[in-house]
């Protein structure tokens, strides 16, 4: 078997700082804070890496 396709990506780490201050502006708990940190500060670092590595797609190999 050959390796036909491969994909980078980029792995969420958590920021407590930023996740502590979500929870009291949204007076939410943890796990909500988690998300919204998520998708406020995480997400488009994860997209721009993963066009910046990939153009938009990933690579195959023929």
């Amino acid at each position: 078997m050959y390796l036909k396709e491969f994909d980078l990506d980029l792995p969420y780490i958590l920021n407590d700082e930023s996740i502590e201050s979500i929870m009291k502006i949204q007076k939410c708990e943890y796990n909500e804070a988690t998300k919204l940190d998520y998708e406020l500060n995480w997400k488009w670092k994860r997209r721009s890496f993963r066009l910046g590595v990939f153009g938009a797609s990933p690579i195959q190999f023929e």
